[in-house]
């Protein structure tokens, strides 16, 4: 029934008493009204939700999923896997995650040992909990007879941390029951990464055989007998396997680990130091014999000076192709070292920052004239003390990573690699397949500069492709938001730009928390234009 007040709704109009008790009379009467369909479609609602569910639970015995073959589930469970690291024992990732979607999914992955064949153990967070080391065995177990890949991190902890040592879990008998588990399993081992191990640990490990062993990355002290006398080589049954082809050692003692006959079949090397000897002339002698026990490198990358200050007599490596330098060194040692190495195949060269190596590399483009990555400090790109001008340098050069800027003005190298109407002014015609450009540890950078550069490289068609900034300190908003609205439009045509600013200090915390994660490398905060 229609209302007879419906000309007074949304009106200022107040009823009379009579009128009220009409309008009462009328409401409990719709009152009833919508009491009843409300119940109706509740009653609905509640009957298509059942057969919904009806329907929904006959349409999963069709699904695709469902349907899938085992060795396609397999592969897919596969391509879920971390590439750029091993998995960890963490629940938000593979493998772990696949074991709670459903139980047929969960039987897929426990039974498809090559999910279970890369781990990243820190010991802290598997001895904490006594749960996890049963986990851990398991993990291993149902890995079968897959060769392993392993990243173990040993003792992250300084003695001013307030950690609780106490933990029965986290003594000694808790770390040799870890280990003698990791142990049994060394004939498997394709991939080795052990990290901040105390000498005794690391001690344990690099004496177990591992013939199937690829890559060995070892980071701390074996124990020496005295400082004249280092530890027995012979002893270290880990570098021994057939496989072994990488190898990456950082230690404090750097006649730690000395080459014998059988490296010449490594092709990847990488030896870093903290200490430097006393003694020159064995530095040298040490230095040229890991060397030329390695005539086959691919790829070699040496972190002290001692490395690089003496070879003895001149050496060939005729199959480098990646030499990287990463610590800081003398101009004289830099000049010594390209006089007395010859890497005819060399393609890229990485010098450390904070150095002026002009010299040194005008003699290496004299030797090595393949080059096409250079990544070196501003002065050393540019000329420096040596007052030399490095467009004559590394014609094929494809790769430019320049870093701290501080002792070079990086906005005239920007204006000098931007095309322009005068050749001369220009380094495009020395460097014409110039890709990628990469700028680190920058203060500051006039936008116009940029937009400039990035404006005439895509108008002149060039090759190139990528451009990445990091600046040391963060910009105002204002100047942020200059950035971003420069580089957008040359991104919508293909480019690859990026500018990067420091995280803000603020909210960062100093607290370290147990995790899975501990000794991988991890995002570091930094704010992207």
């Amino acid at each position: 029934m229609e209302s007879v007040f419906l000309d007074r709704l949304r009106t200022n109009y107040a009823p009379s008493d009579e009128e009220i008790e009409r309008i009462q009379n009328y409401l409990d009467l719709q009152t009833k009204e919508f009491d009843r369909l409300k119940k109706l479609i509740q009653n609905l609602c509640s009957e298509r939700d059942k057969i919904g569910d009806y329907l929904d639970s006959h349409k999963a015995l069709i699904s695709l999923p469902r349907r899938l073959p085992r060795d396609i589930v397999q592969e897919i469970f596969l391509a879920c896997l971390p590439t750029d690291r091993n998995a960890v024992m963490s629940p938000t990732e593979a493998p772990l995650l696949l074991c709670r979607i459903c139980s047929a999914w969960r039987n897929i992955a426990h039974t498809t040992p090559q999910l279970w064949a890369s781990i990243h153990i820190p010991f802290h967070f598997v001895l904490e909990d006594e749960r996890r080391m049963p986990a851990f065995e398991e993990w291993l177990q149902r890995s079968a007879a897959c060769p392993l890949s392993l990243s173990l991190v040993g003792d992250i902890w300084d003695h001013g941390s307030g950690w609780d040592h106490s933990n029965i879990f986290l003594s000694s008998k808790g770390v040799g029951a870890l280990c003698k588990l990791l142990i049994k399993t060394a004939p498997r081992w394709r991939c080795a990464e052990l990290a901040s191990f105390d000498a005794t640990v690391l001690l344990r490990f690099v004496e177990v055989h591992a013939p199937m062993l690829e890559l060995l990355k070892i980071s701390g002290d074996l124990p020496v007998a005295s400082d004249d006398e280092p530890f027995n080589e012979s002893r270290i049954a880990l570098l021994e396997g057939e496989r072994l082809r990488e190898l990456h050692l950082y230690s404090g003692h750097p006649r730690t680990f000395v080459p014998d006959a059988d490296w010449n079949r490594l092709g990847h090397l990488s030896i870093s130091t903290f200490l430097h000897l006393r003694e020159p002339e064995a530095d040298s002698i040490y230095a040229f014999e890991v060397l030329r026990s390695t005539p086959r490198l691919l790829s070699l990358e040496c972190g002290s000076h001692m490395m690089i200050q003496h070879l003895s007599e001149p050496l060939t490596l005729p199959f480098l192709h990646k030499f990287v330098i990463s610590d800081r060194s003398s101009i004289d040692a830099l000049d010594d070292l390209f006089e007395k190495l010859w890497m005819p195949d060399l393609r890229y060269i990485a010098l450390p920052p904070q150095t002026d190596a002009a010299s040194a590399l005008e003699r290496l483009s004299k030797k090595s004239p393949l080059v096409q990555h250079l990544s070196c400090s501003v002065p050393s790109f540019i000329g420096g003390s040596a007052n030399l001008d490095m467009a004559i340098f590394f014609p094929a050069l494809t790769h430019l990573e320049l870093m701290d800027s501080d002792w070079g003005n990086i906005d005239d190298i920007l204006s000098r690699l931007t095309p322009g109407p005068e050749p001369q002014s220009s380094l495009v015609l020395i460097y014409p397949a110039l890709t990628e450009l990469v700028v680190d540890q920058h203060h500051s950078l006039p936008v116009d500069v940029l937009q400039t550069f990035l404006e005439r490289r895509v108008g002149f068609g060039t090759p190139f492709r990528r451009l990445a900034i990091q600046f040391k300190q963060a910009p105002d908003r204002n100047r942020k938001a200059s950035f971003e609205n420069c580089i957008a439009p040359f991104r919508d045509h293909g480019l690859d730009v990026s500018i990067t600013f420091p995280p803000s200090p603020w909210g960062l915390s100093s607290e370290v928390h147990l995790s899975p994660w501990i000794g991988l490398p991890s995002y570091d905060g930094r704010e992207s234009a």
